[in-house]
């Protein structure tokens, strides 16, 4: 249950911006940055021409294609026996006298990422396959499958082949059933492109190591006993966000991805991005107490299915936080306490999007983890409150449990019964076996049932009647209880209304006889209760009623009432029909 408190708004908002500013200088620490020094990406610039057949003619620079087809990155679905040709810039020079000596050679590299085999031909000389040299010795070009192919591959290319416009020629060896694509291009110095990926390691194994070390964590308080949904959704949240860090990094950087084991990662990463994308508005909403998850469901589908072709891989997660967005100022506008770290670490979040969508720097993943680490420290306090509850809650009931038994064996009650009963045994001595057994089963009742919560309406209608009969037979007089609307499958808490008809006895008098009567009646926020008392002739009841005073008795049913159902439950009284009557509300 959300703790509705007021919040300090200086203080979220300065939170929130210290968590924004965190991404860039995260960045910073971790040498994030858009690409390799020295690298141009061309995948946006390019304009493919092809054409079907097979001239090795059509590897040179002169050759006048002007007849050919032209598209962007897409081929027609089969493109085997074609030849694909486009043009790339000089790569930059060195930006760092360090990268001057490392590069002496002057080598470029070419890097390529396809969904098809080829042979590349860089200003008419051949420069490499994306196919291994084994397959390539081994077997013609119709015995290679495209599934053998790599579908990343850096080609170095020599210093001296390099101009100022460079022709590049794919002679397509075999392709795939689906579009022929050419996802990714790239040019620059070979040497810095080749060790890239080792530099980007550093930065995804800390952002996964990261992940990982949360997921552990909560996966031990789970098994410790704190299993609320947020814990749930944030374990499932750390262990995608892994997944997903490993998958942009096998898809982004892996030079030896087969072409269909770079087309599942990119779908595994495309679905485990949803999926995170849609999961960050719900964990803000269980949260804050935002009920309408449906809304939020059917937005981010909506949004995914307009959105996806125009911005691809962010769009899940713009979505996501979008919504997230609404969600936690739903929750601040209310003074939900979750809603001031969810307010930071979602800022985080937004500001590793800008970034992403405004220079093209990778760095959502910092972002999310900013975020995840934001929701780490809400749920983490939360846990312990809630242990905190637990506990309190197990003494409170004990406590409970010891009043209830203490009021069935307290020294009067039971001399008084056990002298009705020596008096009864003289003079008729079945009703004292009667007696006996009313008195029986009330503590055998009572004792079964103290320690429970919530026990069968039943159960506690068998309790009062035994007690009814118990004083009926110390004061001589008849007690009965009427019931209506009593159903199968309803629950109260032990002890309550057996502690309304003690107090009914007790606050009746002399007046007699005395009646009781329970109505059940079902409405719209659960089950009602409305337990009477008054003398069945119609007359006053003595001052105080049944329950006119809060005295013990009324004490031990609201702590019952707020043990088993919290805050949703309700308690009132007041003289009706010449008697008391007393109206509980509680949930279905």
């Amino acid at each position: 249950m959300s703790v509705h408190r007021p919040f300090n708004s200086w203080r979220t908002l300065l939170l929130a911006c210290a968590a924004a500013a965190g991404v860039p200088v995260a960045i910073a620490l971790l040498g994030g940055s858009p690409g390799p020094a020295g690298t141009t990406a061309l995948t946006e610039e390019l304009e493919l021409r092809y054409l079907a057949g097979d001239s090795m003619h059509w590897r040179l620079p002169g050759y006048d294609d002007r007849h050919w087809i032209r598209s962007g990155q897409r081929v027609d679905r089969d493109a085997t026996g074609r030849w694909i040709r486009f043009e790339v810039p000089s790569p930059p020079p060195s930006v760092t006298e360090a990268d001057t000596t490392a590069l002496a050679d002057g080598a470029v590299g070419l890097s390529l990422v396809t969904t098809f085999a080829y042979d590349l031909y860089w200003n008419g000389q051949r420069i490499g396959s994306n196919v291994p040299r084994e397959a390539s010795i081994s077997r013609t070009r119709a015995d290679i499958r495209v599934g053998e192919a790599r579908a990343s591959t850096l080609h170095r290319v020599p210093s001296s082949a390099v101009r100022e416009t460079n022709l590049v020629a794919l002679r397509v060896r075999v392709s795939p059933r689906g579009p022929v694509l050419i996802l990714d291009v790239g040019v620059g110095d070979y040497q810095t492109m080749l060790v890239a990926p080792y530099q980007d390691l550093q930065a995804q194994l800390f952002v996964a190591g990261a992940y990982v070390v949360l997921a552990i964590v909560f996966a031990l308080l789970m098994m410790a006993g704190s299993r609320g949904p947020s814990q749930v959704i944030f374990l499932t949240m750390l262990v995608l966000a892994a997944i997903l860090t490993a998958l942009l990094y096998w898809t982004g950087t892996a030079q030896s991805l087969s072409v269909t084991g770079y087309q599942v990662a990119v779908a595994a990463t495309v679905l485990v991005s949803v999926a995170l994308g849609l999961l960050t508005p719900m964990l803000f909403a269980v949260e804050v107490g935002f009920r309408r998850k449906w809304l939020l469901v059917g937005v981010f589908a909506v949004g995914i299915g307009v959105g996806f072709p125009l911005l691809g891989g962010p769009l899940p997660f713009l979505v996501g936080a979008a919504l997230a967005t609404i969600v936690t100022v739903w929750g601040l506008r209310r003074g939900v306490r979750e809603s001031q770290l969810a307010a930071v670490g979602l800022s985080a979040l937004i500001a590793a999007l800008v970034v992403e969508v405004a220079s093209g720097v990778g760095v959502t993943d910092l972002g999310y983890l900013l975020m995840l680490l934001a929701m780490n420290v809400s749920l983490v306090e939360q846990a312990r409150q809630r242990r905190r509850a637990l506990h309190e809650s197990q003494v409170r009931s004990a406590r409970l449990e010891s009043e209830l038994l203490k009021r069935i064996i307290q020294p009067h009650y039971l001399l008084n019964s056990l002298n009705a009963m020596a008096d009864w045994l003289e003079e008729e001595p079945e009703e004292a076996g009667r007696l006996l057994g009313a008195l029986t089963d009330e503590f055998q009742l009572i004792g079964s049932v103290s320690d429970q919560p919530l026990i069968p309406l039943d159960d506690e209608i068998r309790i009062c009647r035994a007690h009814l009969t118990i004083m009926g037979y110390r004061q001589d007089r008849a007690y009965d209880l009427e019931l209506e609307g009593v159903r199968p499958g309803l629950s109260i808490p032990p002890g309550v209304f057996h502690t309304l008809t003690e107090n009914g006895i007790t606050h009746g008098g002399d007046v007699a006889p005395l009646a009781f009567r329970l109505v059940c009646t079902e409405v719209d926020t659960g089950v009602e209760y409305r337990f009477w008392c008054g003398p069945a002739a119609g007359g006053p009841v003595a001052a105080g009623g049944s329950g006119g005073r809060d005295g013990t008795g009324l004490r031990y049913i609201r702590a019952r009432l707020q043990e088993a159902y919290g805050d949703r439950w309700s308690l009132e009284g007041g003289p009706q029909r010449g008697g008391w009557e007393t109206v509980i509300g509680v949930p279905a």
